[in-house]
């Protein structure tokens, strides 16, 4: 659970702050912890087209890796702008297929003595 001082950055990076009532933010900051927020306006374009990019770059990957590697970009774009987070799921799209089969083939052949 974010903590008072991580839930106002948090509005202050997403510059939602100025966007939200006095009273609404008092109530917020007085709220239990063990409410989430839950945003109301739907993503953006550049970040669903993004989704829908690494969603499909995980179908080039191993069905044992997809899990791990989905988390891992996850966590990349969520620290990037939509914009770049849709730059960012781009070339990974582009760079799925050889990283599949790099995958597919490490397993089949491990490591080999040079």
């Amino acid at each position: 659970m974010p903590t008072r001082v991580e839930l106002v950055r948090e509005l202050v990076k997403g510059d939602i702050l100025d966007k939200v009532h006095p009273a609404t933010l008092i109530m917020l900051l007085q709220a239990e912890p063990a409410i989430r927020l839950a945003p109301d306006v739907p993503p953006s374009r550049h970040r669903r087209s993004a989704e829908r990019r690494l969603n499909l770059a995980l179908y080039f990957l191993p069905q044992a890796e997809r899990e791990h590697y989905r988390q891992e970009w996850g966590a990349e774009m969520a620290a990037m702008s939509p914009s770049a987070a849709a730059r960012f799921a781009l070339n990974v799209l582009i760079g799925a297929p050889g990283a599949g089969l790099v995958l597919r083939l490490s397993k089949i052949f491990g490591r080999q003595a040079a």
